[in-house]
């Protein structure tokens, strides 16, 4: 029933598969790829594993996504019509492993119609990989089953060869209890010898073997030799004959040359000798069959002691090799083995055992052992073909990697395979551009072992003969891997623009430099203050420093573009795994001079003894303001020249030549605003002065405060005033003002509210701003126009303490026909304590002015 379904249903490729696999990985001996586990499709393109290229999750499901579904379509419908859903989820339960067909060992398998035919066509070709479903029973019993590639998921399985023969030899006696005299044929019939049997088999790799050959119960007869039926064969479990098997006389481990069972009557080192002991030892733990010997005999001559000694051995894995990678101070054991990949953004000079093809960057993993745990001569083989993308670098022991040195490593050849052994060393190099993780599959070196078990009544119909088991190398060779983490990197976007028309800027070198000491992979790659990179910007101002290790870095520009000044700022940038923004402004370099002329407005001619300034814009105030620059007299009368004026990112190449002083007997208010970033302007001008003087004004400040806060014992109340601006040439003026209460000099309105005031006489027509100054008892309240070319600044809210300037202050213009202002400052008394009010001197400069 089982073997029809089988027959029935070897190509049920996609049900199985969709139910019972969650990952497939294929390994063979020769080939090891950059891959992740393969998706769950059943039938795979075969260049996915051997296109010698970087695989990811992403990758790999495209090209899964483009395999022909016509064919999965078909069958699955036709299951539909032909099973109900019971039957087939009862069957589907009979699937719980998979077989690999690839072209290697197409001969095991067989096309039972014309589909499966054209399906293993199209494998021998290597036009494809395919996987078959195998029985429950069979995966668990059956030596057809031999080795999962990977042990943690449903795993492919490769199908051992069908064709395993038995060859009987002599008879074979040891030096005491089994020996010829005592034996069944010949002999006094009290024991049971056993003949020297063999298995001859081919291998996984299509080579022929002959393995030892053990009866399981020793005083049974044996059967005849010839070929095995398939039905026959069982995979063995228990654990204490497979250890006998492969340390006993004929393993892979056989340690019967060395080991001493202290009986002296018998002589250890004849193959005879070793061979009964290990049969008369299977035989006992199989079925607890000595071949007649007393329990007496069986201690005696130390068979208990060589069951017991060889069951405290560990069995050698054949299908694996751990791979140590550092982790901090300590090595870590694993398979798979994950390594950091550590970044370079170019080639170093003295790196140049790295391949030229990585001259603008790299990715370096850490030293890697090999470690062949078993100890039983197990490594991993290394294939390159010349479109593999990735590098080897190798050394063959501890000494050797310390003789030569990190620096100084063997390099595997562009094509080739290498076999990597216990205690060697070595580092895989990937291109910079591989930004997720990868998986690289290696093929151990040791042939795959399997322990069988023929069962005799399979074989030949009756119960009452022996079992054999013996050791063969079948199955799938072991898998080791490697996962090559990649850190995160990141990078920094720089625009440069102008800073006075924002218009983008290239042909500027920035330089980037470590902000702290940068570290890949746990190794150091940058010191603080390195240089990591330079470059220029490009025509959209934009420079691009990628591929970075995350960690402070800093900029700072190292070549001005041509017409701009040099940025003296350094610019910090915190760097993670995205993109860090950075905007920079270039400063034009633009230096230029003014000219100016001092004419009579009347007759045209050249003025000496005028005086001018030069104001420059500041932004941040959005005003012009005083400046160092200068405008210089000239050798001719009534000439002048500015010194190089320079555009800054504050003045934006704004400035204003305003007159300071006029020529005797003249007057003007010559002020010229320009910008030298302006090449149409011509930057020369001509200030005329007349000989008229306008009229000056007056200014009057009234002082109001309670009639009842005055406190004559506390002395006259006084306050100070002060007036400060500039006329309408631009000269600066300052004026100093006391108004005092006496009693009877002042006036008292309908409020109750004293107040005096003063008016300061010629004052230059021009804007100024007026301030009381701070007194001891009382604090500024408010401040409101008599006229209306008065404006009130509030500045903060009132409160005692605070100087008057914080509060408010009046602004005042004078012009032609508003020669005069008016303003009243109210006070609030707050103290009335002992202390006195300031007293102030008073003096008197007359001015005089001229018709």
């Amino acid at each position: 029933m089982k073997k029809s379904l089988k027959k029935r249903r070897f190509l049920l490729i996609f049900l199985a598969l969709l139910l019972l696999l969650q990952t497939i990985v294929l390994a063979d001996e020769t080939i090891q790829e950059y891959a992740e586990v393969l998706p769950e499709e059943l039938i795979v393109p075969a260049d996915i594993f051997q296109s010698g290229e970087l695989v990811s999750d992403e990758e790999a499901e495209n090209m899964a996504d483009e395999m022909d579904e016509e064919e999965t379509a078909t069958e699955t419908a036709t299951e539909t019509a032909t099973e109900t859903a019971t039957e087939a989820e009862t069957e589907a339960e009979l699937f719980s492993d998979v077989l690999v067909l690839d072209s290697e060992h197409i001969e095991l398998f067989q096309a039972g119609d014309e589909s499966s035919e054209e399906l293993l066509s199209m494998v021998e070709a290597e036009k494809m990989i395919g996987f078959a479903p195998v029985e429950a029973d069979v995966a668990a019993q059956s030596a057809y089953v031999i080795k999962s590639v990977q042990e943690k998921s449903a795993a492919a399985v490769t199908l051992a060869q069908d064709t395993f023969t038995m060859e009987v030899g002599d008879r074979w006696y040891c030096d005491e209890v089994w020996t010829q005299e005592h034996d069944m044929v010949g002999g006094d019939g009290t024991r049971n010898c056993c003949n020297y049997r063999t298995i001859r088999y081919t291998d996984y790799s299509g080579t022929e073997r002959v393995s030892p050959l053990y009866c399981m119960k020793a005083s049974r007869d044996d059967f005849p030799a010839g070929e095995i039926r398939d039905e026959a064969i069982r995979a063995i479990s228990n654990s204490k004959i497979k250890k006998l098997l492969y340390y006993g006389y004929g393993g892979p481990g056989d340690i019967c040359g060395e080991y001493d069972p202290t009986c002296s009557h018998i002589d250890w080192t004849k193959a005879k000798n070793r061979y009964v002991f290990t049969h008369i030892s299977i035989s006992k733990i199989y079925d607890n069959d000595v071949g007649y010997a007393t329990a007496q005999e069986v201690e005696h001559v130390g068979i208990n002691r060589f069951i017991s000694y060889v069951n405290n051995l560990s069995l050698p894995s054949h299908d694996a090799v751990e791979l140590r990678v550092a982790n901090d101070s300590t090595w870590v054991s694993a398979n798979p083995a994950s390594v950091n990949m550590i970044l370079y953004r170019t080639r170093p000079s003295s790196m140049s055992y790295i391949w030229e093809r990585y001259n603008s960057g790299f990715q370096i993993s850490t030293l890697v052992i090999v470690s062949d745990t078993a100890d039983v001569g197990n490594g991993i083989k290394i294939t390159r073909k010349t479109t593999d993308n990735w590098q080897l670098l190798y050394w063959t022991s501890k000494s050797d990697y310390e003789t030569r040195g990190s620096d100084n490593p063997r390099v595997l050849s562009e094509t080739g395979t290498l076999t990597l052994k216990d205690d060697w060393r070595f580092k895989i190099v990937i291109p910079k551009s591989v930004q997720t993780d990868k998986k690289m599959l290696f093929s151990t070196t040791l042939k795959p072992l399997s322990f069988l078990m023929i069962d005799s009544k399979v074989q030949t119909g009756t119960s009452d003969l022996q079992d054999m088991g013996a050791y063969v190398y079948q199955g799938t060779p072991g898998v080791t891997a490697l996962e090559l983490t990649i850190l995160p990197r990141g990078q920094i976007s720089l625009t440069k623009r102008n800073s006075y028309n924002d218009k983008l800027v290239a042909g500027a070198t920035y330089s980037l430099y470590a902000g702290e000491d940068l570290y890949s992979g746990k190794i150091k790659r940058y010191s603080k203050d390195a240089l990591v990179e330079s470059a220029e910007t490009d025509s959209n101002g934009k420079i691009t420093f990628a591929d970075l290790i995350p960690g402070k870095y800093y900029v700072k520009e190292t070549t001005a573009a041509a017409g701009f000044l040099l940025d003296s700022q350094t610019y910090n940038v915190t760097v993670s795994s995205g993109t860090a923004s950075l905007a920079v402004k270039d400063i034009p370099d633009v230096k230029k001079r003014i000219s100016l002329k001092k004419t009579d407005a009347q007759t045209g001619k050249l003025l000496d003894g005028a005086e001018f300034a030069i104001r420059e814009w500041n932004e941040a105030n959005r005003r012009y303001q005083e400046s160092t620059y200068k405008m210089n007299r000239l050798t001719e009368a009534g000439t002048f020249q500015s010194d190089f004026l320079v555009y800054t990112d504050s003045n934006k190449g704004k400035f204003a030549v305003a007159e300071t002083k006029n020529p005797d007997g003249y007057e003007g208010t010559f002020y010229k605003e320009f910008n030298i970033m302006n090449d149409s302007e011509q930057l020369s001008y001509t200030a005329e002065n007349t000989l008229t003087r306008s009229k000056p004004g007056y200014l009057t400040i009234r002082k109001r405060i309670r009639e009842s806060d005055i406190t004559w014992a506390h002395g006259n109340p006084t306050f100070a005033f002060t007036a400060k601006g500039t006329d309408t040439v631009g000269i600066s003026h300052q004026y100093e003002e006391t108004l005092v209460f006496k009693a009877g000099s002042y006036q008292v309105d309908s409020q109750g509210f004293a107040f005096i005031e003063t008016t300061i006489q010629n004052v230059p027509l021009g804007r100024y701003t007026v301030t009381e100054k701070p007194v001891v008892r009382y604090y500024l309240t408010s401040v409101y126009k008599n006229s209306g070319n008065v404006t009130i600044n509030k500045i903060g809210e009132s409160s005692y303490g605070k100087r008057p300037e914080e509060i408010m202050s009046a602004e005042v213009t004078l012009s032609e026909g508003a020669e005069s202002a008016s303003v009243t400052f109210v006070n609030e008394k707050q103290r009335f304590d002992g202390y006195s009010h300031t007293d102030y001197v008073e003096n008197i400069i007359p001015v005089e002015f001229g018709s």
